[in-house]
């Protein structure tokens, strides 16, 4: 299988993939601002996944990172990959509920209506 290793500050943290349909993820995120009385900047490494046939969300590293940090990626062909931390299966119920709350939430934006 395709696999991502993943290594901070020269230090291996995981093997990421899936022997199965779905997608991994590796992530660096910045952000900056939110209301006056919050303002700050997060930075933030992610690494996860998601497999299609069973609608699990997967996570196998997440962390804050400060200036200086370094990441690497290395796409690798591996025979197996570390068992993610952790694993949330998203219900019917739940991923139909999500949908209809953005489908609703974009329609608003476009001064649509939805007739049922």
């Amino acid at each position: 299988m395709t696999a991502f290793e993943i290594y901070l500050n020269g230090r291996k943290t995981c093997t990421a993939g899936l022997g199965q349909a779905g997608v991994v993820i590796s992530s660096l995120i910045w952000a900056s601002g939110g209301p006056q009385d919050l303002r700050r900047d997060d930075l933030e490494f992610r690494v996860g996944g998601y497999v299609s046939r069973t609608s699990t969300h997967l996570s196998w590293y997440n962390r804050r990172l400060k200036s200086g940090d370094e990441i690497k990626v290395v796409v690798v062909k591996s025979a197996k990959a570390d068992r993610p931390k952790t694993r949330r299966v998203e219900s019917e119920a739940t991923r139909t509920r999500r949908e209809r709350e953005y489908v609703e939430k974009k329609a608003a934006e476009f001064g649509w209506t939805i007739t049922k």
